[in-house]
């Protein structure tokens, strides 16, 4: 019996030893080494939103427009000086726009501290105003998207605080150009992929190159004329549920 005993004692050793060996215990093996480093977590790439500012909900949806006014759009293209086309294809689809959405407008390119100025608020402008505010743009310097982008990240940010976090938010680009200022427009895209609400698009008219922005947007277009332009707009548009076809008249894309 003690023989039996002895050889039952020897066998539950040498079971114990291979269960506490490094190679097989679990809370090892579920160790990280000092060189692991933990997975990342999606959530903490986003900014935090402190809605410091007087707010009540609302589920508008916003559209603010960057408006390039750089040296090169006083350049030809279909026919026209780009910005007076730009101009105009801006102007018909605006005008059709529904009331209930929020638009506003910045242009960028000009000759002053930043090379930005913010010609509407985000809000229920009216069509007579995005005309006034419109008409009078020239080309004129560089095309600081950067600065623009950062801008227009910044105004939405201020909106969506007023919208206590609801609605829609779209930054639209319109330009014809690379930046001037990639390395600032570089950071001012991952600055604006830290707030998951707001979503970039991107029109190039009349590009010579692929526009910059296509690595940063959610979508992007290529114009090679106005009536392109337009239907670029609209499907910007299109993307989100307040914009039906049906709001388009049929003289949005008559010369």
């Amino acid at each position: 019996m003690k023989k039996i005993l002895f050889f039952f004692l020897i066998l539950l050793a040498i079971s114990v030893s291979r269960c506490t060996s490094p190679g097989t215990n679990p809370s090892n093996s579920a160790t990280s080494t000092s060189d692991e480093k933990p997975a990342s977590n999606p959530a903490d790439n986003q900014a935090v939103i402190v809605f410091d500012i007087p707010g009540e909900v609302s589920l508008a949806r916003n559209f603010y427009f960057l408006f390039d006014c750089s040296g090169s759009m006083e350049e030809t293209c279909s026919g026209k000086d780009k910005i007076q086309g730009a101009r105009q294809a801006m102007l018909r689809f605006l005008k059709n726009v529904p009331v209930d959405a929020n638009t506003g407008l910045l242009a960028f390119g000009l000759e002053n501290e930043t090379g930005c100025k913010e010609l509407l608020p985000l809000g229920k402008n009216t069509y007579v105003a995005l005309e006034k505010a419109l008409s009078p743009l020239e080309p004129t310097d560089g095309t600081p998207l950067g600065n623009a982008l950062f801008i227009g990240t910044e105004k939405l940010v201020e909106q969506y605080k007023k919208q206590l976090g609801y609605g829609e938010y779209r930054l639209v680009v319109v330009t014809d150009g690379n930046a001037s200022d990639m390395g600032h427009m570089v950071k001012a895209c991952k600055n604006l992929t830290k707030f998951g609400f707001i979503s970039l698009y991107s029109i190039g008219l009349c590009m010579d190159t692929d526009n910059s922005l296509k690595d940063f947007a959610l979508s992007s277009r290529d114009a090679s004329n106005y009536q392109e332009l337009e239907e670029a707009l609209i499907e910007t548009a299109a993307e989100t549920d307040v914009f039906d076809a049906s709001v388009f008249d049929s003289t949005l894309f008559r010369k």
